[in-house]
């Protein structure tokens, strides 16, 4: 897919158009901007492993060397500026979708993500196990590794309807077992 592949990310759930979902970001740093971007695509199942399925260029005529989605919903990538010289210099830019940056589920993850997860109920640690954007999920399943909620992430991992809810249970809970071999 890529010549010079120096940066990737995976699009967290939040901030741009649906469209985007279950795409990866690659950063393609070639050494003229002309050739050089940012590309987009997805993986498809292969028997017991992935194969690469469609990709499109996203953003082109930069020279991105790496890429992250922020917790503004924004893809925030640097630029080198400049060829293969180390010029000292660089850019950091950020690529919105400005509907998508109107909608509400933005402004909650923007808040859910600033606020963090401390001060928050265990149940609404359990809610936000299946919130559509990954890093909140995330934070959400360390959040409650942390406060040892075995019990609860069992039951969230054995008869949660939500997928991604049920998942990140999982990775909770290996965390707190990790962490405390005797945890029930």
């Amino acid at each position: 897919l890529a010549d010079g592949p120096s940066g990737l990310t995976y699009y967290p759930g939040t901030g741009l158009s649906a469209d985007y979902l279950g795409h990866f970001f690659l950063c393609d740093f070639r050494g003229e901007a002309s050739s050089s971007g940012i590309h987009t695509f997805t993986v498809k199942p292969k028997g017991a492993s992935w194969e690469l399925g469609p990709g499109a260029p996203f953003l082109w005529g930069a020279l991105v060397t790496d890429c992250d989605f922020g917790p503004d919903g924004g893809l925030w990538f640097s630029d080198w500026v400049y060829g293969w010289e180390q010029t000292g210099k660089g850019r950091i830019y950020r690529a919105i979708d400005p509907q998508a940056q109107q909608t509400a589920l933005v402004a909650e993850t923007r808040a859910i993500l600033a606020q963090g997860m401390d001060g928050r109920s265990i149940q609404e640690l359990k809610e936000l196990l299946g919130h559509p954007d990954q890093r909140v999920r995330q934070e959400t399943h360390f959040a409650l590794a942390d406060r040892h909620a075995v019990s609860l992430l069992r039951e969230v991992a054995t008869q949660g309807t939500n997928l991604f809810a049920r998942l990140h249970a999982l990775w909770a809970l290996g965390i707190a077992v990790r962490k405390d071999p005797t945890a029930q």
